[in-house]
C-alpha cells in the first residue's frame, strides 16, 4: 500500500484477520490477539464486530478520497493515467490479498452490505470531478455515459484479474480504448 497519513495500522490489522479468517468465523478475540491488546480494549474503541468492519471500510474511503484529491489536482497527468491510477488505488492494490483469501467473496459481499454505496458513490465522484476538469466529454450525458461505463468496466476487471499486474493490464487497455 501507498503511504497514507490517514492508515490505521490497527485497521490493517483487523482488515489481514478477516481476510485470513473470513468475516464470520473473525472474533473480535482473534482481531484483538493480532493487535496485541485486550478484547475489552477492542470492543471499548468499536463497540462491534460490524463497527469495526465499517471502520475499516471508512478508512479505506479516506485514503482513497486522501489520494484521489491528489490526482484531481495534478495537471502533469493525462486524463487516462489518472484514471488508471484511481482504480489501480481504489481496487487494484487489494487484488492479490483477496485473491490469497477462500474467504474473498464474502469478504466483498460484507462489504457491499456494510458500506453500502459509499464506496461506488464516492468513486463516481471522483472520476466526475477528473474527467470534467480534463474536458474530454462535450456533453453531460457524454460525461454520465463514460463515468457508468468506467465503472462497470472496473467491477468486472476486479473480478476477472488474478493480479495486480493483470488487473492494470487489461484497465490500461479498456481505458486507452474510451479515451482515444
Amino acid at each position: 500500500m501507498m503511504e497514507n497519513p490517514l492508515e490505521d495500522q490497527n485497521l490493517l490489522i483487523a482488515r489481514s484477520v478477516f481476510v485470513r479468517y473470513g468475516y464470520q468465523k473473525t472474533s473480535m478475540a482473534d482481531i484483538a490477539r493480532a493487535m496485541g491488546i485486550s478484547r475489552q480494549a477492542l470492543y471499548k474503541k468499536y463497540g462491534s464486530k460490524s463497527d469495526l468492519f465499517q471502520a475499516i471500510g471508512q478508512s479505506f474511503l479516506e485514503m482513497a478520497e486522501y489520494h484521489a484529491q491528489k490526482l484531481i489536482a495534478n495537471e502533469a497527468m493525462d486524463i487516462r493515467e489518472k484514471i488508471e491510477t484511481a482504480f489501480d488505488l481504489w481496487s487494484g492494490q487489494i487484488i492479490e490479498e483477496l485473491r490469497s483469501s477462500p474467504h474473498s467473496y464474502e469478504i466483498m459481499a460484507v462489504a457491499e452490505i456494510e458500506m453500502g454505496d459509499k464506496n461506488n458513490l464516492a468513486l463516481s465522484s471522483w472520476l466526475y470531478d477528473m474527467i470534467e476538469k480534463s474536458e474530454y466529454c462535450r456533453t453531460r450525458d457524454e460525461l454520465d455515459d463514460v463515468v457508468v461505463t468506467l465503472m462497470h468496466v472496473a467491477v468486472g476487471l476486479f473480478y476477472k484479474a488474478k493480479t495486480r499486474q493483470q488487473y492494470k493490464a487489461l484497465l490500461k487497455q479498456a481505458v486507452r480504448t474510451i479515451f482515444k
